[in-house]
């Protein structure tokens, strides 16, 4: 009998939902983030809304800017993309939550985070 690894973590989010919390931990508006990792706003916005994937140049700009190793948000993406496909597929199992990002306020805003307290 074949054997199949089971194991499917109780959540997973999108690499966004930590940016977002870091930010506004920093007090870092959008804009000023966008800035200072070289790429525009409409890109990081686009990351902000769950739009747009972290790829590994992001990822080095975030790297520097934040302090947290390309790894993680490269990580944390995989698994969020693993999981979305694994859903759609059917295989994800129904007691898995994937969170999805909040609610967010226009480029420019500090952290950009809507109704998180």
């Amino acid at each position: 009998m074949e054997k199949h690894n089971e194991y499917f973590p109780r959540s997973v989010h999108h690499p966004c939902v930590t940016l977002l919390e870091k930010l506004e931990e920093l007090g870092m508006s959008n804009s000023e983030f966008a800035i200072k990792t070289g790429y525009t706003e409409k890109i990081i916005f686009a990351i902000l809304k769950g739009e747009s994937q972290v790829t590994p140049e992001i990822a080095i700009q975030f790297e520097k800017v934040l302090k947290i190793p390309a790894h993680f948000w490269l990580n944390n993406q995989r698994m969020y993309d693993e999981f979305v496909a694994s859903k759609r597929a059917g295989i994800l199992k129904s007691n898995v939550i994937i969170n999805k990002p909040p609610h967010i306020l226009p480029p420019g805003h500090i952290g950009g985070l809507r109704g998180i307290k």
